[in-house]
């Protein structure tokens, strides 16, 4: 388990693509859409060159949203599926909101992967499966499924529901693993595309604000009987995904462009988390525990926090002092508009380069 986890912007695509594409996220626009020209080596395609199977499923409709599909397959997946494609009239009772509930998600996704199994002579799989269930405003729950507030006042206790039932899901996907003798060895990975603020600061909108409950994210990696329990204290980024995967995976000696480190190796030390809030007047953060630093674009106010002496983020020190902090981390700031010059000139990968 990883203490300080975060997303490293505020959005579904935004994450999605930091994860598979271990690169900041984009200061204005999104990868999967405003760039499509875009030359890149994901995470499913190496995993794909080394041998595995590769799939990716969501609970949400729409595949063409934020141009998901498209990126996906340019990502190297081969089997890309949303869950309503295998939804029967029998289900109607366990959808609601953007898609299914979790539990019946983890039972259509495990479905598809013995089909793969079955079709891929026995290859292992990699798989992502994004749930919807769990998304704002955290309404859609049931009467009857609201188990931790029957009444919920506030978008705290409506969470608080909700995240209940993403919780108990996971049982369904966990059991599945275990009766199926070819998934034994299934590294599983919990973690979430974005996070979304509950009113602190009172803010409700992940679209504003630049705060930790705008970023923080859980992350948890299970592998049973084959890593002991341990919490990592962090601090670490949707970045440094991919690195570990490939690191778990046993897959070495490979080029990539990827910017986070495997958290997993021998003496894995966090590096600095870049930050992207592109709404609200723009917000660009790094953090390096215990400062965090954050700059909005629209006005040049800086706000400096000490995270393990002020975790509420309450006093700023960008004025007060830490001056030398300030400095180093103003310059880390340089690091995101760098990446931001490659993604636009297209020189993340070289054009037409898979190997």
């Amino acid at each position: 388990y990883v203490e300080r986890f975060y997303g490293n912007s505020m959005q579904t695509c935004k994450g999605q693509a930091a994860a598979l594409l271990s690169v900041i996220p984009s200061i204005r626009g999104k990868i999967f859409t405003s760039f499509p020209a875009l030359s890149f080596k994901a995470l499913p395609s190496i995993l794909g060159e080394a041998g595995y199977d590769t799939l990716f499923m969501q609970a949400a409709d729409s595949l063409s949203f934020d141009g998901t599909e498209a990126f996906m397959k340019k990502a190297g997946f081969r089997e890309i599926h949303s869950a309503f494609e295998y939804l029967t009239d029998a289900d109607k009772g366990q959808v609601w909101g953007w898609g299914p509930e979790d539990g019946l998600f983890y039972r259509i996704c495990l479905k598809q992967m013995d089909a793969m199994h079955k079709a891929n002579n026995g290859r292992p799989v990699f798989a992502v499966l994004a749930t919807t269930s769990n998304h704002m405003w955290f309404d859609h729950v049931p009467k009857e499924k609201c188990l931790m507030y029957p009444d919920p006042g506030d978008i705290a206790q409506r969470y608080a529901n909700s995240i209940h039932l993403s919780d108990a899901g996971l049982t369904e996907l966990l059991k599945g693993i275990a009766a199926r003798p070819y998934l034994a060895d299934t590294i599983v990975i919990i973690t979430g595309d974005h996070s979304f603020p509950l009113d602190e600061h009172g803010i409700s909108h992940n679209e504003r604000g630049f705060y930790e409950e705008i970023f923080r994210t859980p992350l948890l990696i299970l592998r049973n009987k084959r890593m002991a329990p341990r919490a990592v204290a962090g601090p670490f980024s949707q970045l440094d995904l991919a690195p570990t995967i490939l690191d778990m995976a046993g897959v070495s000696g490979v080029m990539t462009h990827f910017q986070g480190r495997s958290m997993v190796s021998p003496g894995a030390s966090p590096g600095p988390v870049y930050l992207i809030q592109p709404y609200n007047g723009q917000y660009l953060g790094v953090v390096e525990y215990p400062f965090k630093y954050v700059r909005h674009g629209d006005t040049g106010k800086e706000y400096l926090f000490n995270l393990k002496e002020d975790p509420l983020e309450k006093r700023n020190l960008a004025r007060t002092g830490e001056r030398k902090e300030l400095a180093l981390l103003r310059k880390r700031i340089e690091d995101i508009y760098a990446n931001q010059k490659t993604i636009t000139s297209n020189r993340l990968w070289p054009s037409g380069k898979r190997r």
